[in-house]
């Protein structure tokens, strides 16, 4: 799924990295826009208990964002602008906390 979001992105000048931490959390793919917001994506084969996994893994992601903005303002990191769990086999819904849960076949022009 990496490489599908990798060529999506690119149709919109964006660039695709990845995030790891040295603690071992991570982010399966940082969206990033030359105007510099950024977008997250968890990408999930499928399966209920994955996706409601990989949901939160993009919210502690924010919530880490927004902790650290509130102990160093004068050093402040932005916020994604959206949070994505990016799937094999899922209905397209957005979740009440805001993060889009996309089936692979919605990535379309």
């Amino acid at each position: 799924m990496f490489w599908e979001l990798k060529i999506y992105a690119s149709t919109f000048d964006a660039e695709v990295k990845h995030y790891r931490e040295l603690k071992g959390f991570e982010i399966d793919a940082v969206i990033v826009l030359e105007n510099g917001e950024y977008g997250i994506v968890e990408c999930k084969l499928g399966g209920e208990e994955a996706i409601k996994k990989a949901i939160e893994n993009v919210n502690k992601f924010e919530i880490q964002v927004v902790e650290h903005n509130l102990k160093n303002p004068k050093n402040k990191q932005k916020t994604p602008k959206f949070k994505m769990v990016l799937t094999g086999l899922s209905d397209l819904f957005k979740t009440k906390d805001n993060v889009y849960v996309v089936p692979i076949t919605e990535l379309k022009n």
